[in-house]
């Protein structure tokens, strides 16, 4: 008899804990098929009971909940301030969100999270534009991969290709 092959899987920065995709997949899938759509409340709502399968996967103490919610709000509030550079018109993103990495006592490099610098900052240290167009290539790489369905874009994955080093 044949394994049944998964039919979701899940990103590889996904934040989901002790659940298969294909469990989460399935219980969104029904989500929507009860309340008419997969939406952020629709999914909350569905879970708040202790037995429901995606119940774990939120902060449901509510201290704990606001501070997470105020350190997404601070995001946002980062994410909307704009700049314009000496010999720009245009205005562009004031703070990037850059990878940090610490190297260990074995030398290698470890993740430390991220951290928000100034444009102007990344783009004049040779070190940090390059570990952020390291992170862009990554992220358009997902995007890729979420959307190659879509074979009006092959020029642009193709131009992402050509990027490549």
């Amino acid at each position: 008899m044949e394994a049944e092959q998964s039919k979701f899987t899940f990103k590889s920065n996904a934040a989901v804990r002790n659940l298969t995709a294909d469990a989460v997949g399935n219980e969104l899938e029904r989500i929507g098929n009860e309340l008419g759509a997969i939406t952020p409340p629709n999914v909350v709502e569905a879970s708040r009971p202790e037995d429901a399968v995606l119940h774990e996967q939120f902060t449901w103490h509510d201290p704990e909940a606001a501070h997470n919610w105020r350190l997404q709000e601070a995001r946002q509030i980062i994410h909307s301030v704009q700049v314009i550079p000496e010999g720009c018109t245009q205005p562009v993103q004031a703070y990037i969100s850059v990878r940090v990495c610490e190297g260990n006592e074995d030398g290698d490099l470890v993740h430390r999270g991220y951290q928000y610098r100034a444009v102007d900052q990344v783009m004049a240290n040779v070190d940090m534009r390059s570990a952020l167009l390291a992170q862009l290539r990554g992220e358009l790489k997902a995007m890729r991969r979420k959307h190659e369905a879509f074979t009006e874009l092959a020029n642009v994955w193709r131009a992402i290709d050509d990027m490549e080093e």
